[in-house]
């Protein structure tokens, strides 16, 4: 018993000391293994970055600039699915660890968004609706109202950021389903028949348009339950996020599945909106 102690007294010890400096960013290696705190991990969400419109999911390049800003300035470091993956495993994260995410893929985020994470030194995870991409041409590209073609989802990779999955077709309410969520009259098997067979196109059609497939799964209109997070996972994916507006802790890969996500508006000040995020931030 004494011996079994000590090892885990050393080992807290030596979590505890696996804070390096790195640039100008702390690295924060995984402790939960040996009982350490538990990360806290703010996720922001975008939808649509556009000047001239405003709404609850339209948010103008300049107030996202200013929260990249806020973000930078307040010490807080982004990152990607991947990372957080790698945290789990043993893996090392940047001090104070901010997810940045983009939903539906909407042209705007190229044009607008990427940019701007360049300037600030961050990087987003942008989560795409696979039949949004795959109707998309190269005529008519207008940021206001097109989703990214492959093309464009492949000069997001390059750019460094990362590529997820926000279902291949179940954005939408059709025939008694909401988003991606299971029926009340269905049962477990047809239900993961039919997230199975969405997932495995989107997947598909990732890898044969940028080489690569989708580690994490965003629930569209974060509809989501006990029965689609087993469903989900069985799929393959390690990270799926919902809409509740929540501060994630994590632990270990148990953690990382309903991911809470604070849903960016316009019409709402930087500060005000960081001072929701991070009002259980400690």
């Amino acid at each position: 018993m004494y011996r079994c102690f000590r090892l885990k007294w050393w080992l807290a010890v030596l979590a505890a000391a696996a804070v390096v400096v790195s640039g100008t960013a702390a690295v924060v290696a995984a402790s939960a293994a040996v009982g350490g705190p538990k990360l806290l991990l703010p996720v922001i969400m975008y939808h649509s970055i556009y000047p001239s419109r405003t709404g609850q999911y339209v948010l103008s390049p300049a107030d996202l600039e200013s929260d990249l800003k806020y973000i930078k300035d307040n010490g807080f470091h982004s990152i990607t699915v991947a990372d957080l993956l790698a945290y789990t495993k043993g893996g090392a994260l940047p001090d104070k660890p901010i997810m940045i995410t983009f939903d539906d893929g909407h042209l705007n985020n190229l044009t607008y968004a990427v940019a701007l994470l360049q300037k600030y030194g961050m990087k987003g995870v942008f989560s795409i609706v696979g039949s949004y991409t795959d109707k998309e041409t190269v005529d008519n590209r207008q940021p206001s109202y097109s989703y990214m073609n492959w093309d464009e989802v492949n000069q997001i990779i390059a750019s460094g950021n990362e590529i997820q999955c926000h279902s291949y077709d179940l954005h939408q309410h059709k025939n008694g389903r909401v988003g991606a969520d299971k029926k009340k009259s269905e049962d477990a098997a047809a239900y993961l028949a039919v997230i199975r067979a969405d997932t495995e196109k989107f997947q598909q059609d990732m890898l044969s348009h940028t080489g690569k497939t989708a580690t994490a799964y965003a629930y569209p209109f974060g509809a989501c339950s006990k029965a689609s997070e087993a469903t989900v996972t069985a799929c393959g994916f390690g990270v799926s996020f919902s809409c509740y507006e929540i501060l994630n802790k994590i632990s270990d890969a148990k953690s990382l599945h309903q991911l809470g996500r604070f849903n960016r508006p316009s019409g709402v000040s930087t500060e005000s909106f960081f001072k929701k995020v991070l009002k259980n931030y400690k």
